[in-house]
């Protein structure tokens, strides 16, 4: 009976699946050792039956324990286990206990499996030693599952010391097999540089081979990569396509890069409203990035009935996972006791967090409070702890501390000592910390003036991913500092600030679509730019957005709003809108 029901399956005879069910679980009650494998895949599959990992597993077990325990049965038996670790339906004990054997017979799916169960301490003490033992005996088998794993470990030091070299060859090993996740992997790799020559082109190769399997995060890089024109032809519309791939599969990045061309209308029409649909979905999964965009569009009414509630309970959702411009937004809600009772305290705390990440205006509120002498104790405090901290090398203390010399928060400034502190930062990959470096060169601040220092500190921190220096690359190109003049460049480097919702990045660009250079003139566009910065209480862009509406250009011709924003960019510190309203309209503010 068993091998009638095989030959029905083997021949693809559809039509006595049923049948050939029935044959094989009838030759398996009888004791058939055969059967028991085919009958596990028949439940595994849902072939004739319903699926059913759990009898999957007994019918693998029992054909293992009858000594038919070729290493395929085991690489089946992992993929039921790898089903029961997702739904935590069963304990780890028998799972382990199978694994253990089916490795000692150097079975590589075994070995691998038992790999992952020390890797996450899943029915054994967790051991990224042990792990990598496993993975290593299962990757030279040629696992693709083990080689990718092994060089997830080499890529984070874990096991075995970092090399990012090795991580590339067990990837690639991997890739090469068709593993989807091995494959985006190795992608990022090339596309961060890390072990192999920096190449965009390499990057999109690989994403798109892990994409075109499904594998969401590869979609979603690959979508990242068509909508910034990295190694491919730059392409909204196919970077929508990528998005809404991964954003359909619940991944989470995805699902707020979406979201983010729905807000800004690229690739797809314009919508507030999908954009909160997308934003929504990826904040619900806890992604930061989402949860401040969420809190900003109820604080300004977009897509949402406007609620400041909402946007504080969003605002502190992201910031208390370390996002600095919810972070900054917070402090500005405690700052002008905007749904929140007014309070300084909080929103020094919440100003000291973004600050330490970087955010300026976040710095220029600190220090504008600090000057008022207001909780002098908090920066004392706040001092001693970034001493105690650097010097034990954290890089985040040493940046904070050389913000204090800078500033002369708490301490005499000393601009050497900033520097000193600055560029121990630095030197350990501190984003932020290099931006700083490049300002003090731009500015001759305890360091001899220079462009070409300044713009290499800028250009590390910009790869890093620092948004403002990235402004500020731009601002070097515009103006032909040290680099040629190139208003295309200028615009490349603003429009990466702008994606990251720089507001200086946003002006800037804002300012070149509306003069036409590098650019095609937009009023239109140039006067949305205004108002993103604007809305970030960015004085240079309200004093331009003001401007606009007095001149009735990119929008209708408004008076009092124009003396709205003018009267705004005043209270923000811009002294030409302060002089405008005292000029023209009287008003003093």
């Amino acid at each position: 009976m068993y091998y009638l029901g095989l030959t029905y399956i083997k021949f693809k005879m559809t039509d006595k699946y049923d049948l050939a069910f029935v044959y094989v679980k009838t030759a398996a009650k009888k004791g058939c050792s055969d059967a028991y494998s085919l009958l596990g895949d028949f439940y595994y599959y849902g072939i004739a039956t319903s699926e059913s990992t759990k009898k999957a597993i007994k019918y693998y077990e029992k054909a293992i324990r009858a000594k038919k325990d070729h290493a395929i049965i085991y690489d089946k038996l992992t993929k039921c286990y790898g089903d029961i670790y997702k739904n935590k339906r069963k304990s780890y004990k028998k799972i382990i206990k199978t694994l253990m054997i089916g490795a000692k017979k150097c079975y590589a799916s075994a070995q691998c499996g038992l790999g992952i169960c020390y890797y996450n301490g899943q029915g054994v003490p967790q051991s990224h030693n042990q792990a990598v033992k496993w993975y290593t005996k299962a990757a030279e088998q040629d696992n693709a599952t083990a080689q990718c794993c092994l060089g997830y470990c080499y890529a984070r030091g874990q096991g075995v010391p970092q090399s990012y070299e090795q991580a590339v060859k067990w990837y690639t090993k991997a890739a090469e097999q068709g593993y989807a996740i091995a494959q985006c992997n190795l992608g990022n790799c090339y596309e961060k540089g890390q072990g192999v020559p920096q190449s965009y082109y390499q990057a999109v190769n690989w994403y798109t081979k892990a994409a075109e399997q499904g594998y969401a995060k590869a979609q979603c890089n690959l979508g990242y990569c068509y909508e910034k024109g990295q190694g491919v032809p730059q392409s909204y519309n196919q970077a929508v396509k990528w998005y809404t791939k991964a954003a359909e599969q619940g991944y989470a990045a995805a699902q707020c890069n979406l979201g983010y061309c729905y807000d800004k209308g690229q690739g797809v029409p314009q919508s507030y409203e999908q954009a909160v649909k997308w934003y929504t979905k990826a904040a619900e999964q806890g992604y930061a990035t989402a949860q401040c965009r969420l809190g900003y569009y109820y604080a300004k009414g977009h897509g949402v009935p406007q609620s400041y509630d909402q946007a504080v309970k969003w605002f502190t959702k992201a910031a208390e996972q370390g996002n600095a411009i919810a972070q900054y937004n917070l402090g500005l809600f405690y700052y002008y006791g905007e749904c929140v009772p007014k309070s300084h305290r909080n929103s020094i705390e919440w100003f000291r967090k973004a600050t330490e990440q970087g955010v300026y205006l976040a710095q220029e509120k600190l220090i504008s409070l600090y000057n008022e002498h207001l909780y002098g104790k908090l920066f004392i405090d706040a001092f001693k702890t970034y001493t105690i901290g650097a010097k034990k090398g954290d890089s985040t203390a040493q940046f904070a501390l050389a913000i204090c010399y800078e500033n002369g928060l708490s301490v005499k400034v000393s601009y050497s000592d900033a520097v000193y502190w600055y560029e121990k930062s630095a030197n350990q990959g501190n984003a932020v910390a290099q931006y700083r470096m490049g300002n003090l060169y731009y500015i001759g601040r305890g360091v001899t003036f220079s462009y070409k220092a300044a713009f290499e500190w800028y250009t590390k921190a910009a790869n890093s991913g620092n948004a403002i220096a990235k402004n500020n690359i731009g601002a070097f190109y515009e103006h032909g500092y040290y680099v040629p003049q190139s208003y295309s460049k200028a615009v490349y480097w603003y429009e990466q600030a702008a994606y990251d919702e720089d507001p200086s990045g946003l002006n800037n660009l804002g300012a070149l679509y509306f003069k036409g250079l590098g650019v095609s003139q937009s009023y239109d566009r140039a006067v949305t730019l205004f108002k993103r910065a604007a809305e970030q209480h960015y004085s240079l862009a309200e004093d331009n957005l003001a401007k606009c509406y007095e001149n009735g250009v990119g929008v209708p011709k408004n008076i009092n709003t124009a003396i709205d924003w003018y009267k705004k960019a005043a209270l923000d510190g811009c002294q030409s809108a302060k002089d405008h309203l005292k000029e023209v309209y009287k008003i003093k503010i």
